[in-house]
């Protein structure tokens, strides 16, 4: 099987999970508004970061080892802040690591993981399910589907099913399809600055190009004067619902294109859980054409000559 074929397929075993898990009986633990410290590596930090800024109540989000500093965790415990730790092989070792330490200062831990018998699990004081699907030769594909759909319930009891997902789907699916392997830089703003950190994730592991992402922002300052390739900038359902913002982005992105810059953009959904969720499928299915078009057997990482010490260093053994 062509790993075109293998993403594509891994994308729609994702979808279709969404109504064979039982989200109902997923904690709501966003109810009650708790103060929230939301952490995750790779593309788990992807969704740390589209969890923080959806979630209505209080929350910070960091990867963990800046979290795991001494300083910052005790004020976090101090001001009872629960701990949602995200690693699907919940063997990420600074994840695992500082749910050790925060579960050690007297924290509760809400470990988001794909085993009740990893590592991650065995340390926190709490276990949220996550069906785990197999990678795609190391690849979160599938399995990044359910993820989001898990969270979305845990923190705002939102239910997505298939249905929700297709429709979306089906209606960027219309759009012209972007080159994502020939951007540059990809942009975000609130809930898509995950999806942007995403998809620059996913064109390294396939293709091996050096993409990065950004905020929206950050773009319009020093970052603009070192892009000279393509520019996707990823809309958000809650900036484009706010006046100001909505009218700030689409000035820099008509001002950006009069001088020169190749901008694409990305539409949103009408809700922020469903458009992250929407958006990076769109960016998989998008990816798996290029993949078929360059004849890429494997993802680029797998051929690293570095690769089995770098996961070592990544992962618990």
């Amino acid at each position: 099987m062509r790993l075109s074929e293998r993403i594509e397929r891994d994308v729609e075993r994702g979808v279709s999970l969404l109504d064979e898990i039982d989200l109902g009986s997923i904690e709501f633990i966003g109810r009650t508004k708790p103060k929230i410290l939301i952490t995750g590596a790779g593309d788990s930090y992807a969704s740390a970061i589209a969890s923080h800024h959806i979630y209505s109540g209080e929350s910070v989000y960091g990867d963990p080892l800046t979290l795991s500093i001494d300083g910052h965790i005790a004020r976090y415990v101090e001001e009872g802040y629960i701990l949602l730790a995200i690693s699907l092989g919940g063997r990420t070792r600074s994840v695992v690591r500082l749910a050790e330490k925060y579960r050690g200062l007297g924290g509760e831990v809400y470990a988001v993981t794909g085993s009740r018998e990893s590592p991650l699990a065995k340390v926190s004081t709490h276990f949220v399910e996550v069906p785990y699907i197999e990678t795609v030769y190391g690849s979160g594909i599938g399995r990044q589907i359910v993820l989001e759909a898990v969270l979305a319930k845990l923190l705002s009891g939102l239910e997505i099913g298939s249905t929700n997902i297709n429709t979306e789907v089906e209606r960027l699916a219309g759009e012209p399809c972007p080159r994502y392997v020939d951007g540059e830089v990809y942009v975000g703003i609130n809930e898509s600055i995950g999806t942007a950190y995403f998809t620059a994730n996913k064109c390294r592991e396939f293709f091996g190009c050096g993409a990065r992402s950004v905020v929206f922002e950050e773009l319009l300052h020093a970052e603009i004067f070192a892009v000279y390739g393509e520019i996707y900038v990823f809309r958000s359902p809650l900036a484009d619902g706010d006046p100001y913002i909505r009218g700030r982005m689409n000035e820099a992105i008509e001002t950006l294109g009069s001088l020169g810059y190749r901008v694409a953009t990305i539409a949103g959904c009408r809700d922020p859980w469903i458009s992250a969720l929407c958006q990076k499928i769109h960016v998989l299915k998008c990816l798996s054409r290029e993949v078929d078009a360059r004849g890429i057997e494997r993802p680029r990482f797998t051929s690293h000559g570095g690769l089995k010490e770098l996961t070592r260093l990544i992962y618990i053994e």
